[in-house]
């Protein structure tokens, strides 16, 4: 027998439903608007070889910041790589601050994006041999008539102010002349925070920010990034393997395993024993 409009939108909004990443969040509707909307994402490396991501459904709403938890190899980094057009997709639809793409993204599409977008990578990825500050106003590179950004001493005087401003939000703008070589793990990833935020992104991708990190850096980069995502208003997706920061600073929870998702929670109804599944 058929179910009703509101039978269906009651069935969507069940816990068990999200559990299972069968149906998308509780506040998902055809007339709301997402950062982030992927739909049966499939990726993989070639022709035999088993998919990295299979089937992969979830939303995330403007504003909102969700923590993709997973084992290693579950498929968190190919994900955020592939919303990112770093990687083509195999199959599924993915939309991205409103710009809808499968496969590679034309290069028009791709534009659009990183014009909005701002990523940190795991590896933070600077030039050692440049000061904190070049390393920040090289976030500026892809924008327009940003080609004079590879070096804070050529780069517009409007670049390497906003350059200053975003390294005082990560709280480095006293670091600005040291080079990136001789900062600590947590500041590096402070910088390369800085050199995403420098972009004023309205989505925020992270992989693994606090991964390579000890325990007390790693707390307070998290601490940072989150502080700063709230208050810019971006949307923040980020990938973790520690739940306790996952929990600690995003709305809410996807949880990968074998390139599926097993949940899609918020953190407050998330139960021991779904975690168990994931990491076992």
């Amino acid at each position: 027998m058929a179910l009703s409009v509101t039978e269906v939108a009651s069935v969507a909004r069940s816990p068990a439903a999200r559990r299972f990443g069968s149906a998308p969040g509780p506040d998902a509707s055809p007339d709301r608007e997402f950062a982030v909307s992927v739909r049966g994402l499939v990726k993989s490396y070639g022709r035999g070889l088993p998919s990295v991501l299979n089937g992969v459904s979830f939303e995330v709403g403007e504003g909102e910041i969700v923590g993709l938890i997973g084992a290693n190899g579950s498929g968190k980094s190919t994900l955020l790589r592939c919303l990112a057009g770093l990687h083509p997709t195999s199959g599924g639809d993915i939309s991205v601050l409103g710009h809808r793409f499968s496969g590679k993204p034309p290069a028009a599409t791709l534009r659009a994006i990183r014009r909005e977008l701002g990523f940190v990578f795991q590896h933070h990825s600077l030039v050692g041999r440049l000061s904190a500050l070049s390393n920040v106003v090289q976030g500026k590179l892809g924008e327009p008539g940003g080609w004079r950004c590879w070096n804070q001493a050529l780069a517009p005087d409007v670049c390497r102010r906003e350059a200053l401003r975003a390294l005082a939000r990560v709280r480095l703008d006293t670091f600005h002349a040291v080079r990136a070589d001789r900062l600590s793990g947590g500041q590096s990833q402070r910088v390369a925070i800085a050199r995403a935020l420098v972009r004023q992104p309205r989505l925020l991708i992270a992989d693994e920010p606090a991964a390579s990190l000890d325990p007390a850096a790693g707390e307070e980069v998290m601490e940072i990034f989150a502080s700063v995502a709230r208050e810019s208003g971006a949307t923040v997706l980020f990938t973790s393997h520690d739940m306790d920061h996952a929990r600690r600073y995003a709305d809410r929870i996807v949880a990968l395993k074998g390139g599926r998702i097993v949940f899609d929670l918020p953190c407050g109804e998330i139960r021991r024993h779904e975690l168990d599944g994931v990491f076992n």
